[in-house]
């Protein structure tokens, strides 16, 4: 789905595109690609990132394919990890596959589709140290950069472009270049070959790209025996997402695919492998309970196919040493215990369906899995 680009009016310090990365030209193969061959190239490209011992990805490394340029033709994101130091390695294609650096931290950057940048940020000791950067003419340009220490011991200060401003300068500025929605990068599909080729390969439906992921995925030891997967229409378009759990354990989270030519990612969600999905209100929500901190949020999914954020609760009820330390919240911002209770209550339906661990990722289960699909549509 491509998007229309929103141009902002903004100060003169904001405008125009400031610096240039050094572009890395990487040919896949001794011959360039052809043209239209994007798929073959970064298909070749993470086969090479997979198997050569050389790279330091591991077995936390992931990738996403996303196009932010609207000329139809992706770029590659690669997220080394999701720790915080990890950068998120992009690259492009035009007869070859080019480098256009290393950004961002927690292997992510985000990209805001009603303003078409990508967004680069890192936060160490206190300090914060973002860009914004648009991909033009097969460059990543710096159009904005920011920087404040307001999480550190030293006098607070703002600066945009190596300029001091004042803080709501500086806050108006990162919310005319955010625009309304951001999509996370890096992380979508894990960097096995499994997923390589279910991102890559067109199939003719989803029944077929599906059964080729989870086949794939059943010769290998990427799920675990406590993992599982799922298959719900959640959208209502008679095509089924497919729910993945690598394991049920509490820090296992949930990958959520549909499909549109090939197996397309919506994201990673919950805990102990599972995500609750409530066929009344159309929600999806995730829960997790850590140490006496609860945790509770709905989404919904909405624009450029995100799952946004309907409501999220939290309470500290179990980790609270006294009666006056616990909190309530909804949508950080503090409640009463009822006004909390009431709300919550009011999203909870008794008939929500846990998704993720339905089946076992084995042959036999995957052929059933389907076929109970089919006949019980």
């Amino acid at each position: 789905m491509k998007k229309t680009v929103l141009l902002l009016c903004i100060s003169l310090m904001l405008t125009g595109c400031i610096a240039e990365r050094p572009t890395g030209l990487i040919e896949p193969s001794g011959e360039d690609a052809a043209a239209d061959d994007w798929c073959s190239a970064y298909g070749e490209w993470l086969y090479k990132c997979i198997n050569d011992e050389k790279n330091d990805f591991t077995e936390n490394s992931a990738f996403s394919l996303y196009d932010i340029n609207n000329d139809s033709i992706p770029e590659l994101f690669i997220s080394e990890d999701y720790c915080h130091a990890a950068g998120c390695r992009i690259y492009t294609y035009d007869k070859y596959v080019g480098h256009l650096g290393e950004y961002g931290s927690n292997g992510v950057v985000y990209f805001h589709p009603d303003t078409n940048y990508i967004y680069s940020g890192y936060t160490g000791q206190g300090v914060t140290n973002s860009s914004y950067y648009r991909l033009e003419n097969g460059d990543l340009k710096e159009c904005a950069s920011f920087y404040d220490n307001k999480g550190s011991l030293q006098k607070t200060g703002y600066r945009i472009n190596d300029n001091a401003v004042t803080k709501e300068e500086y806050e108006q500025a990162h919310k005319e270049y955010m625009g309304g929605y951001k999509k996370e990068l890096g992380r979508d599909f894990p960097l096995t070959e499994s997923f390589a080729d279910a991102a890559l390969m067109p199939c003719s439906d989803w029944k077929e790209a599906y059964t080729k992921l989870l086949y794939s995925l059943s010769e290998t030891e990427f799920i675990t025996q406590g993992g599982g997967f799922s298959v719900y229409d959640i959208t209502g378009d008679s095509i089924p997402e497919l729910f993945i759990a690598r394991d049920s354990v509490r820090a296992s989270q949930c990958y959520i695919y549909t499909f549109d030519n090939t197996v397309k990612a919506l994201g990673e969600y919950g805990s102990y492998g599972n995500v609750v999905y409530s066929p009344k209100s159309n929600l999806m929500n995730t829960y997790d309970l850590h140490q006496g901190y609860e945790y509770t949020t709905y989404y919904r999914l909405g624009k450029y196919d995100l799952f946004e954020k309907e409501i999220s609760f939290f309470n500290n009820l179990g980790g609270a040493e006294t009666e006056a330390d616990v909190q309530y919240t909804i949508n950080g911002t503090d409640v009463s215990d009822k006004e909390y209770q009431s709300t919550l209550e009011a999203y909870k339906d008794e008939n929500s369906l846990p998704l993720g661990l339905d089946y076992k990722v084995s042959k036999e289960d995957i052929d059933k899995a389907f076929e109970e699909y089919v006949n019980n549509k």
